[in-house]
């Protein structure tokens, strides 16, 4: 068996999966060296773990956040601006052809109203700009056998 762990972190199935690469976030900080944007979107930011990425690889760069809480101490710490709209049903407080990079990582398999969700992200994202969609894959062997247990992954 390979172990493709890294220390301290374990999965469901018994550190099998390679936790560096889990939500793409190699991926952030990958784009954000790329293309050192002047200002972000993390649509579901959580706490922030996306957006501490960019700042750390594009210190400048202006950090807005879409949560559900307005008051997210993480968020508040990276000097994001924080909005609390209805993702679905709401316009993104941005003007046309504003924001360089947008992330929506592990949030639209939980909408429903997609075409609007990147109807309103392609309005707002810059002719040339950078937009990274993380959903769950469902078909990975490690999830596969989850669902095998009655896990939803």
């Amino acid at each position: 068996m390979i172990n493709r762990t890294v220390i301290g972190q374990t999965s469901r199935l018994g550190k099998i999966v390679d936790h560096r690469e889990t939500y793409g976030r190699h991926l952030i900080k990958k784009i954000t060296q790329k293309i050192a944007p002047k200002s972000c979107l993390d649509v579901g930011a959580g706490k922030g773990a996306d957006l501490s990425i960019v700042k750390k690889y594009s210190n400048n760069c202006e950090l807005n956040a879409l949560d559900f809480r307005l008051k997210n101490q993480n968020l508040i710490d990276l000097g994001a601006n924080i909005f609390k709209i209805d993702l679905e049903k709401d316009d993104l407080p941005f003007k046309d052809n504003s924001l360089d990079f947008i992330i929506a990582n592990q949030v639209l398999e939980h909408t429903k109203e997609i075409f609007w969700i990147n109807h309103e992200v392609f309005r707002s994202l810059k002719i040339g700009g950078h937009f990274l969609i993380g959903v769950p894959n469902t078909l990975s062997l490690h999830n596969r056998i989850l669902c095998l247990f009655g896990i939803h992954p």
